[in-house]
């Protein structure tokens, strides 16, 4: 019974460690890996990241490729993304000025090629040869009433025209060659999944602690 006994105690400080750093971390991240092109080839470009900041919502664009650089060739966006529940204006602050909310934060319908069609982006104001240099985009998109979490900035694009579904679309060159680029892949939780896994000890615990005393 000694055994058992401290494998329960054992379960239960991993849970309540786990749970103590999460309570001290940001409680809504997610990151998408950049890793699906339409024309360019499907490599890992770096990511997304956005980030629950009070009513806020962070956006971080990182393209971990040294190859490749945020542009300007034509659509509609630089970055472009969705809202869930759109009819509400947004605005963006922290911006970099060469850049700009496109619309104004008023819903548009943006092709981003083969990805489809997204609703907002922010674009390089200047179409060719000045792009090409960003790597980074950061910035903080407002909206009124606020947000309650990161999930309501991401909504997957719609069709036609194209046939990949992403919830954003980054305009880059890469090595000399120009496309769009997106993720397909599932979202990496940061620290809600974490938060879950502590939770899910503590239940284990409990119930293997109620099963031995029987």
């Amino acid at each position: 019974m000694g055994f058992i006994k401290g494998i329960l105690i054992a379960f239960a400080g991993v849970a309540m460690f786990l749970g103590l750093v999460v309570g001290t971390a940001r409680a809504d991240t997610l990151t998408f890996d950049l890793n699906t092109g339409s024309t360019l080839p499907d490599v890992d470009y770096g990511w997304v990241k956005l980030t629950l900041d009070g009513s806020d919502i962070d956006v971080e664009v990182n393209l971990t490729d040294s190859g490749a650089k945020i542009v300007n060739t034509g659509f509609p966006y630089s970055f472009a993304f969705n809202m869930v529940n759109p009819d509400v204006p947004i605005g963006v602050t922290g911006l970099l000025g060469t850049y700009s909310l496109v619309n104004s934060g008023n819903p548009g319908a943006g092709g981003m090629d083969g990805f489809g069609t997204f609703e907002y982006g922010v674009v390089f104001n200047a179409q060719g040869g000045g792009a090409g240099t960003d790597s980074v985009l950061t910035f903080t998109v407002t909206r009124s009433g606020g947000f309650t979490t990161v999930a309501q900035l991401v909504e997957d694009s719609t069709h036609p025209p194209g046939d990949i579904t992403s919830p954003f679309a980054v305009d880059v060159i890469y090595h000399e060659a120009t496309g769009v680029i997106g993720t397909t892949a599932a979202p990496v939780p940061e620290p809600a999944t974490i938060l879950l896994f502590g939770s899910g000890l503590l239940v284990m615990a409990g119930r293997l602690r109620k099963k031995f005393r029987k």
